[in-house]
């Protein structure tokens, strides 16, 4: 009697955790959701940013036929910015969306990088949002408390940057070469990936 008591409230327990997490799933917080499970993945190291070949792409600076990207831009403040003229510069670019689970659940990660270099003038940071309506990354990036600007595109992506997916993230050295390409969620704020960005200063 006592056992089949157990037994049904274990039941009647799982099953309104089933119908909590359905109707989670079922509101604006679904990306919120999916993006907290995410995340602890990537703190345990399930996912990881290893360097990875980019293609056609990585070429001599002579050779390289996108040492220009031209890819203007809009802050969340209004302020015009574009990726063409950040030459001089490593730029740490990342395409995200609110409704993207694995760019909610590594960007705690890229603001806790970003604030390493936030006042360093040889790295620059672009989350390029591909939200349809900016508002929402805007009301976002603002309940979040991220430190980080937002911006959203305002032409057509270079082919160099168009991809299957998103999150997708880009290193740009200081000639505009792509020496990092990433599809998919990762773990960026390393050890191994500041010494990478920190190399790419002195080159």
């Amino acid at each position: 009697m006592f056992q089949n008591l157990k037994s049904k409230k274990k039941k009647l327990l799982y099953g309104l955790a089933v119908i909590a997490i359905g109707l989670l799933l079922a509101t604006p917080l679904k990306a919120e959701a999916i993006g907290f499970v995410q995340r602890g993945f990537v703190t345990i190291g399930l996912f990881q940013s290893e360097r990875e070949p980019v293609g056609d792409t990585r070429q001599t600076e002579a050779e390289n036929p996108y040492a220009e990207h031209n890819l203007p831009l809009k802050d969340q403040h209004g302020n015009s910015l574009n990726i063409a003229d950040l030459k001089g510069k490593v730029v740490f670019i990342n395409f995200w969306a609110t409704w993207c689970p694995p760019c909610v659940a590594e960007m705690p990660g890229i603001n806790e990088l970003y604030q390493d270099y936030a006042d360093d003038g040889e790295v620059v940071f672009t989350m390029i949002s591909l939200d349809r309506n900016f508002g929402k990354a805007k009301k976002f990036l603002k309940n979040k408390g991220f430190d980080f600007d937002i911006y959203e595109p305002q032409s057509a992506l270079p082919k160099e940057f168009q991809s299957r997916g998103i999150p997708n993230t880009f290193v740009l050295d200081k000639n505009g070469k792509i020496v990092f390409s990433h599809m998919g969620m990762g773990s960026y704020n390393t050890t191994k990936f500041k010494k990478f960005l920190n190399d790419l200063k002195t080159k």
